[in-house]
């Protein structure tokens, strides 16, 4: 595993995982966000995968980025490609969650800056909806996207939790590191089979709370609108489709 193409919807952890693994394998990390978008503005087309190109035509090299239109230069040229295929309520939380800290003055960024109550949750192209709107669309063309690239070869990790996520990172480290991963995972068993009694409600669950009940609240209103009709996902991949042999 040298060349990785990594997609998903927004806060499903695509960073982190992406520059876990250039770290992990030692290759270089490109989120396609960066290329696209300059200050003078989103590139053409043609030279936003003449520059994507560039960069999978190298040994290795770890990707990331929600772009079907270059999927026979990125995703094609992987050896790997890895789906972050998290449920919408899930993906609803975390986006609330990261909006409200963003709100609250918690993180310093240039999109912390720029957010406001409207953009985050109320606008008609607020996070929230626009996340309902893809999530919808997207999700069984990129399951059929990914369908054509693991008939090419390329081996396909879908991952649908972070908990999937989790056990895949360990099964991929390698050395010392797995010994830590493996401890890690003994030590957390023990915890859950010694629950500490409930206390006050503090904070951070008053706002995971809050989170949740806005996730739902905004999915509600979303399928209201569209309709409740739940559709199963043509072309469903396995969590790993290995390349044939």
């Amino acid at each position: 595993m040298r060349r990785v193409a990594l997609f998903g919807p927004p806060a499903t952890g695509k960073s982190t995982l992406a520059r876990w693994l250039s770290t992990e394998l030692d290759e270089p990390h490109t989120d396609l966000d960066d290329i696209l978008f300059t200050p003078q503005g989103p590139l053409p087309l043609e030279e936003f995968r003449r520059q994507a190109a560039e960069i999978t035509s190298t040994g290795g090299w770890i990707v990331e980025g929600n772009f079907s239109k270059l999927a026979d230069v990125v995703w094609h040229r992987a050896d790997t490609l890895i789906w972050l295929d998290f449920p919408l309520p899930l993906i609803l939380y975390r986006i609330i969650r990261r909006s409200l800290r963003q709100l609250a003055g918690r993180e310093d960024s240039a999109q912390a800056r720029r957010l406001t109550w409207s953009a985050a949750f109320f606008a008609r192209r607020s996070l929230l909806r626009t996340a309902i709107r893809k999530y919808r669309a997207n999700r069984p063309c990129y399951a059929q996207q990914v369908a054509e690239t693991a008939g090419l070869g390329v081996e396909v990790v879908r991952l649908r939790s972070p908990r999937e996520v989790q056990r895949w990172r360990q099964r991929t480290t390698k050395g010392p590191a797995e010994s830590r991963s493996r401890a890690a995972r003994h030590t957390t068993v023990t915890r859950r089979n010694c629950p500490n009694p409930p206390g006050p409600m503090t904070d951070h669950r008053r706002l995971r709370l809050m989170t949740i009940l806005l996730a739902y609240s905004a999915l509600a209103s979303q399928l209201g609108h569209h309709g409740t009709t739940n559709r199963p996902v043509a072309g469903a991949e396995p969590d790993v489709t290995p390349r044939p042999s």
